[in-house]
């Protein structure tokens, strides 16, 4: 494995080539070290991956995302980052099927479910998603499903009926800060501004 000291070096130097605005250099340092060191950890290579995107090398992130799962195919991270770049990219069928492999390995957990909806507004199926948010919901209630089921519903129609659910979520999670906020953004977006 490679050894976290000279990771740490390298991450250093990429934070200093990218605080100068030298994007390309950046670029070059991880392409360099990629071919040749073949023994970055997994995380590591995730890390990799997070600079790239940020450098916006979106081939060589997904590149890199791609190698860390084929070392650790159920490494979750990368498998997310992988999907959400896949969605960037407009890669609806493989976001898709990510999102499928994740479901089939963890059945009882939201993390799929949520992501495959997102995937789906992405790609235009709004319905769909809206759907599947409701039916994970119902499984595994949860202040980010609540929000996402809100956004979609006031995209479809921006009245105050649609936050009911989110009101009676706020008044059993009143320390609930995201909710809270979400709630308060709601109202101003449906002209509720004294509530």
């Amino acid at each position: 494995e490679q050894n976290p000291r000279d990771f740490d070096v390298l991450m250093a130097l990429l934070d200093t080539q990218l605080a100068l605005g030298k994007r390309n250099d950046a670029i070059d340092t991880i392409n360099r070290r990629l071919r040749y060191s073949v023994d970055f950890s997994v995380p590591q290579l995730t890390q990799l991956a997070a600079v790239q995107i940020r450098v916006e090398d979106l081939q060589g992130a997904k590149s890199t995302l791609t190698r860390c799962l084929i070392q650790e195919p159920e490494f979750m991270p990368a498998k997310t980052e992988l999907i959400k770049l896949e969605t960037r990219l407009r890669n609806y069928p493989h976001a898709l099927k990510l999102t499928e492999e994740i479901i089939t390995s963890n059945p009882d957990s939201p993390l799929g479910y949520g992501l495959k909806g997102d995937v789906l507004i992405f790609a235009g199926r709004q319905d769909e998603a809206l759907e599947l948010f409701q039916s994970t919901l119902e499984k595994w209630p949860s202040t980010g499903l609540h929000l996402k089921i809100l956004k979609q519903k006031l995209q479809q129609n921006p009245s105050i009926e649609n936050l009911q659910p989110l009101e009676q979520w706020v008044a059993q999670k009143a320390d609930d800060v995201e909710a809270l906020f979400g709630l308060a953004v709601a109202y101003i977006d449906v002209n509720a501004y004294a509530k």
